[in-house]
């Protein structure tokens, strides 16, 4: 799953049961999917830990989606952690589009 979220921007997406590893590429200037923020103009990171979704059925209710709210914003006091990856670790992982979220933003 791959999606541009632009800065200060929040999205809301459904994503598959599983547990995932995350990883984001940051810059200024938006160059496409291809490009990402330009050569040499792109920090691609990695989130340290892996990131569990999941789903239960709760009779009478529907059901209950829980997972993740993620925050990529430097902070000061913040507890979440990445680390550099390099490019090819990262360009094996990228798709040919976004993801389409869903309306809902946070």
């Amino acid at each position: 799953m791959t999606a541009y979220i632009a800065g200060g921007d929040t999205r809301t997406f459904r994503v598959p049961e599983g547990t995932y590893s995350i990883y984001f590429a940051q810059g200024q200037v938006w160059c496409g999917f291809r490009d990402a923020f330009g050569k040499g103009n792109t920090k691609l990171m990695e989130l340290s830990g892996e990131f569990a979704f999941t789903s239960t059925v709760v009779p009478g209710v529907g059901t209950n989606y829980e997972g993740e709210e993620i925050d990529v914003t430097p902070k000061l006091e913040g507890n979440l952690r990445s680390h550099e990856v390099s490019d090819a670790d990262f360009s094996d992982l990228v798709p040919a589009g976004p993801a389409t979220p869903s309306n809902e933003n946070k």
